[in-house]
């Protein structure tokens, strides 16, 4: 069976670098909930502009919704570097250092890497990782320094 064009790109940018290279993209890989959100967004664009009596800021309130859900429908490329996690999204680019990493929230499709021990609703939380496989979070978990703590939310499945 042919790998998909990304899992490839992976592999080759694995071998020619050294980095560790993938690419997420959630509304291609949930078309059902892609629908189900984009049908929520045209039913809020359209609510808004009947109730501001304007086609104008219906449109304003599509955009909204659409860049405050740029994670789900715009693809974002991971690089695990030597030194660092690199997040490169169309919108803006991230990295968090290994050894600033203090805290690893994970289950079987994302992560959260910040660098504080405590998880706060106040604070900005740290760098969100999306994965492509499940073998993403052990990779990640490798390069992490012994101190920090690692909270594996995965569902455990009953034999």
């Amino acid at each position: 069976m042919a790998q998909p064009s990304s899992t490839v790109e992976s592999h080759a940018a694995e071998r020619a670098t050294g980095t560790t290279c993938w690419r997420a993209h959630p509304a291609q890989r949930r078309p059902v909930a892609t629908a189900a959100a984009l049908a929520a967004v045209a039913a809020l664009a359209v609510a808004t502009a009947l109730l501001a009596e304007d086609w104008f800021w219906g449109a304003v309130a599509a955009f909204a919704l659409l860049l405050a859900l740029n994670r789900f429908f715009l693809p974002s490329r991971f690089e695990m570097a030597a030194d660092a996690l690199i997040l490169k999204h169309p919108l803006w680019d991230e990295r968090i250092a290994w050894n600033a990493v203090s805290r690893f929230a994970f289950d079987d499709s994302a992560g959260l890497l910040s660098s504080s021990v405590r998880p706060s609703r106040f604070r900005r939380g740290g760098l969100l990782v999306q994965f492509d496989g499940p073998a993403r979070a052990e990779q990640i978990r490798q390069r992490l320094p012994a101190t920090a703590l690692v909270v594996d939310r995965t569902p455990r499945r009953s034999a």
